[in-house]
């Protein structure tokens, strides 16, 4: 985000990097070959990069800081298998983000992070 004017601007950016290890079961459909629903869910690391930056009357600002912490993903999903081509879609998948943030007045406190996606794929196998 950024907010500019006269006088100068200012902007935000956030990076997530995330590092999880996972685990999916392949449950074939009776009745239609290579179609398969997978639960899986994923456990790892989690940071956030947030950069501020800007300039007033000229001057510029700048200031970086990195959060460090877990996540936990349950996910479900539909894939078709043929011949070595795969094709798939997760209606449900739901990142959960957690980490700690120092308060102003001291402490800390547990900030959550929940995201909702639906993902379609394609993919081969070599």
């Amino acid at each position: 985000r950024s907010s500019g004017g006269l006088l100068g601007g200012a902007s935000t950016t956030f990076t997530k990097v995330i590092a999880p290890l996972g685990v999916q079961y392949d449950i074939p459909i009776p009745g239609v070959r290579g179609l398969y629903v997978y639960p899986r869910v994923s456990l790892g690391y989690v940071a956030y990069v947030g950069k501020l930056s800007g300039s007033v009357l000229g001057v510029g600002f700048g200031s970086s800081d990195t959060y460090h912490g877990g996540m936990f993903a349950p996910e479900l999903g539909l894939k078709y298998v043929w011949r070595r081509l795969h094709f798939g879609i997760e209606p449900f998948s739901l990142p959960v983000h957690f980490f700690a943030v120092d308060r102003l007045s001291g402490g800390q406190e547990v900030i959550v992070h929940l995201d909702y996606r639906i993902h379609g794929y394609a993919g081969v196998d070599f």
